[in-house]
């Protein structure tokens, strides 16, 4: 497809099958290891690279997000989409988190592979500037 229609045409053929099938369930399911050696794949064609050079500069000068880029920007925007509670609503005195999501207490680690745990923990990770902005404004935000 590159050699025909040149790079653009290459991405745009990227975006419409690759990375449609990548972010298919990607909340659920978590960028497993066979996604992301078929994205690497597929940007070492894109990038003219070798079977065994670095695809992270790549990455950065075609403007693609690895798997778990677009894991971490679906979580978040999933958890950006659900009404969980803040820190402010589960008890009345004010603190400096107040306006973080409230993170459950829990005793094994099957909760935090949840989407809906991870996306409220990393929206809480994100800088202040971030944690405001909602839908396509913190998506944008997020793809930079």
């Amino acid at each position: 497809m590159k050699w025909i229609g040149g790079l653009n045409t290459a991405k745009t053929a990227y975006f419409a099958l690759m990375e449609s099938h990548i972010r298919y369930a990607l909340a659920v399911w978590g960028g497993t290891s066979e996604k992301k050696i078929l994205q690497k794949r597929a940007i070492r064609i894109l990038a003219d690279l070798n079977f065994k050079d670095s695809c992270r500069e790549a990455f950065r000068t075609l403007g693609i997000m690895t798997v778990v880029g677009l894991y971490i920007q679906s979580v978040i925007q999933f958890a950006d989409g659900e009404k969980f509670p803040r820190v402010e609503e589960i008890h009345s005195y004010t603190t400096r988190q107040a306006n973080i999501y409230y993170l459950p207490s829990h005793r094994t680690t099957q909760l935090e592979k949840k989407p809906s745990y991870m996306g409220r923990r990393l929206c809480n990770a994100l800088p202040k500037y971030m944690r405001s902005l909602i839908g396509e404004e913190l998506k944008k935000a997020l793809h930079k």
